[in-house]
C-alpha cells in the first residue's frame, strides 16, 4: 500500500538511528528512546514503527532483541519498495518508538510492552486514518501476547492473522513465552477462536494440534497453502471482512530456512522469501490492518545478515 510522504519535521523522539549508534538494543537496558507516553504528538501519515527487544524464550531465543536496531540499520539499502516509494531513512518514513525495558524482569517487561502498546492503539483510534498502522518490530515471539492483548481490548471487532511454521499454542506458563503466547491470548486474554487465523504451521506438537481442534481454531498448513494458494488465500480474505481492525503477526520462521537462516528454531520445507513477501502484501493491503509485529530475527544465528535483509525488505513494504 502507497501512502503520500510528508516533510514533517523530525522530533528527538525520532532520531532512531543516531540513537542506536551509541547503545546496544537490550531488554536489560536503559535505552536512550522516548516511551510511546512521552513521545511527540504522531504525525497523521506516517506508521508508526516500533522496536520491541524483548525476549522470554528461556533462552532459547537470545540474539532476537538486537535484532530491531539491525533491520532498522539495514533498511536503507532497500532504495525503492515494491510498491514504488523510495527508502532514504527509517526515520523520514516512520514515526520512530522504541518501548524502554529497564529490567531483566520477564513480568514486568510484558507488563510494559502491553500498557505502552495501549497508548499508541489509543492514538491509532483518536486518528481514525484509512490505512494507518502501527508496527512493532520484535524480538521474539513472546511480544506478541502483550501486543495483541492490548489490541484486542483496544479495538472492538477485531481478528488475528498468524504467520508461523509454529502453533505456539503449548499449556502457557505466567509470562507466555513464545511457545505459547497464542494459547495464551485465548485463556488469560479472553480472545474468541474464531478471532484468530493461523497460516503456515508445519511442526505442530500433538496437544497443540489437539489443543487446535478442540477450540476450532482455523488454521492452514504449509503444505495446504502451497498445494492450493488460490483457495486458502480466498478463505484468508473472507476472513478479514468479519473483523473491522485486524493485526498480523509475522514470525520469520514461516519462510525456509535457506532463506531466512537467522532465527531460533529453523523448521526445513517452508515458504520462499518470494512466497510469504506476497502473501504478506495481500494481507497488509488490507485497509482494516490496524497493527502489525514482525518477530524472531535473530541475528546470533543468521548468515551474513540473510534474515535481517529479510526483515528490512518486509518492513519497507510498509513504508
Amino acid at each position: 500500500m502507497k501512502f503520500p510522504k510528508t516533510k514533517n519535521k523530525i522530533t528527538k523522539s525520532l532520531n532512531f538511528r543516531d540513537a542506536m549508534k551509541s547503545s546496544e538494543i537490550s531488554c536489560t537496558e536503559n535505552n536512550n528512546f522516548s516511551s510511546a507516553e512521552n513521545s511527540s504528538e504522531f504525525s497523521n501519515i506516517k506508521n508508526i514503527l516500533v522496536g520491541v527487544p524483548f525476549v522470554n524464550g528461556l533462552g532459547k531465543t537470545k540474539g532476537c532483541e538486537f535484532s530491531p536496531k539491525k533491520i532498522i540499520s539495514l533498511l536503507p539499502e532497500i532504495w525503492i519498495n515494491e510498491y514504488g516509494v523510495e527508502i532514504k531513512s527509517a526515520a523520514e518514513i516512520f514515526d520512530l518508538k522504541m518501548i524502554n525495558l529497564f529490567s531483566g524482569n520477564i513480568e514486568q517487561g510484558s507488563k510494559t510492552i502491553y500498557s505502552e502498546s495501549k497508548k499508541i492503539f489509543s492514538k491509532l483510534k483518536i486518528e481514525k486514518i484509512d490505512g494507518k498502522k502501527a508496527i512493532f518490530l520484535g524480538g521474539d515471539h513472546s511480544i506478541s501476547f502483550p501486543i495483541a492483548n492490548a489490541f484486542n481490548q483496544s479495538f472492538k471487532n477485531s481478528g488475528f492473522i498468524i504467520l508461523d511454521a509454529h502453533a505456539d499454542c503449548m499449556e502457557p506458563m505466567k509470562e507466555p513465552t513464545h511457545e505459547e503466547w497464542l494459547r495464551g491470548l485465548i485463556e488469560k486474554g479472553n480472545i474468541n477462536p474464531k478471532q484468530i487465523l493461523l497460516i503456515g504451521p508445519r511442526n505442530i506438537y500433538p496437544t497443540e494440534l489437539e489443543f487446535i481442534k478442540k477450540l476450532k481454531i482455523k488454521y492452514f498448513t504449509t503444505k495446504e497453502y502451497s498445494e492450493n494458494k488460490i483457495k486458502v488465500e480466498k478463505e484468508i480474505f473472507i476472513f478479514m471482512k468479519k473483523f473491522k481492525q485486524l493485526y498480523l503477526s509475522l514470525d520469520i520462521d514461516i519462510i525456509d530456512p535457506v532463506f531466512a537462516p537467522g532465527t531460533s528454531y529453523e523448521e526445513p520445507c517452508g515458504l520462499t522469501s518470494r512466497e510469504a513477501l506476497s502473501l504478506f502484501q495481500k494481507i497488509i493491503s488490507n485497509k482494516n490492518i490496524k497493527a502489525i509485529d514482525i518477530n524472531e530475527i535473530n541475528s546470533l544465528n543468521d548468515q551474513e545478515n540473510k534474515c535481517i535483509k529479510l526483515g528490512a525488505k518486509f518492513l519497507a513494504e510498509l513504508a
